[in-house]
């Protein structure tokens, strides 16, 4: 018997555990390396509806089930007719609807020295409640902007333009643009278009906000203005492109001094002997290691955020475009779209593509 037939029965949720993984020490010359951060961020499926999928961090698409965990770096995407609750860590929840591509970000701290953890959906719609902080911050947003969670229980909103909407039902939350950051509290909401600052915060009734209702006039506002949708875009990819390159930067120069630190080492171990050089290595290289690992999830962080927005923001704006100009593929608007449409692609090509690898794509 399946799992549907089972919740279709007996109108149960038949959840199934699964013994939570230990990851193991790596021991490296004498110093422990623990990798408990990712264990410790991971999601578990408390319950499901449909045929909710998981893609992992390492390319693959499966069938989500009860009990699974969703871990860092990894995806969860929604059918029309699926629906996913996920219990994050210290008890907190995010429901997943229909539609949804949701994802687990893994980031460092602003001085590139902690490691945290934060969720996102590129399309769809996300409810989370937030009732006990982790200890480190987190990040919830989409490709066009991010919330400061203090506490919380607020609705995420990610349309076919790219548009954002924030909704809060009680606590605070920070909603970040480009440079710019607003506060909602009770009953306030707030929408942050691609390569803008958040709006003026409104009144928002959570009992008649529907995210099909909403997402239909941002569909309505790519099919008026194609061009403008996909130009908004390009200007929210390249505030991606701005917060990527001083990360960039210091993962660079701090890949070069980890290898002269490694060099060094490697000279001390050939004339002083093995125990000076670990005794180098626990001082100098393994902070370094850890610091550069830190640095690179910043820049993975924020080209696998532009990643989403070209996957999901603007390859369905195309869909859109192409659907409505495909037996007019003459008229100077969709000529005019899709020449900067492949002006967008071919930047994302050019700035983020170089830090992707075959399993991201």
């Amino acid at each position: 018997m399946t799992r549907r037939m089972l919740t279709r029965i007996h109108g149960t949720v038949m959840t199934r555990r699964v013994p939570k993984k230990i990851p193991f020490a790596v021991l490296l010359l004498g110093a422990v390396l623990s990798v408990g951060v990712a264990a410790a961020e991971e999601a578990e499926v408390e319950y499901l509806e449909g045929y909710p999928e998981l893609r992992t961090s390492g390319g693959t698409t499966r069938e989500l089930d009860f009990g699974d965990r969703v871990r860092p770096g990894e995806s969860v995407r929604t059918g029309p007719h699926d629906l996913v609750e996920l219990r994050l860590p210290g008890g907190n929840l995010a429901t997943v609807h229909p539609e949804t591509v949701f994802r687990i970000d893994r980031y460092a701290d602003d001085e590139g020295e902690k490691e945290n953890t934060g969720y996102s959906n590129a399309r769809g719609h996300v409810r989370y409640r937030i009732d006990q902080l982790t200890g480190r911050e987190q990040r919830v947003g989409t490709g066009t902007a991010v919330a400061g969670v203090r506490g919380t229980e607020f609705d995420v909103f990610a349309g076919d333009d790219g548009t954002a909407l924030f909704a809060v039902e009680r606590g605070v939350i920070a909603v970040r643009g480009a440079t710019e950051e607003v506060e909602l509290r009770d009953g306030q909401g707030v929408e942050v278009r691609p390569g803008l600052e958040p709006g003026e915060p409104v009144e928002v009734d959570r009992d008649v906000l529907d995210f099909s209702d909403w997402n239909a006039e941002r569909t309505r506002a790519v099919l008026d203005d194609p061009l403008g949708s996909i130009q908004a875009v390009r200007t929210r990819m390249e505030q991606l492109a701005a917060e990527l390159r001083p990360w960039e930067e210091a993962w660079r120069e701090s890949r070069e001094r980890l290898e002269e630190l490694r060099q060094e080492r490697r000279r001390i171990e050939a004339e002083e002997g093995r125990e000076p050089a670990n005794e180098f290595y626990r001082e100098e290289v393994l902070p370094k290691e850890v610091r550069t690992s830190n640095l690179r999830l910043n820049v993975r962080y924020w080209t696998l955020s532009a990643l989403s927005l070209r996957r999901h923001v603007a390859g369905r704006i195309y869909v859109l475009v192409r659907t409505r100009y495909i037996t007019r593929p003459d008229r100077e608007l969709y000529r005019n779209y899709i020449e900067e449409h492949e002006r967008t692609v071919e930047y994302f090509r050019d700035v983020f593509v170089p830090h992707l690898s075959r399993l991201d794509i």
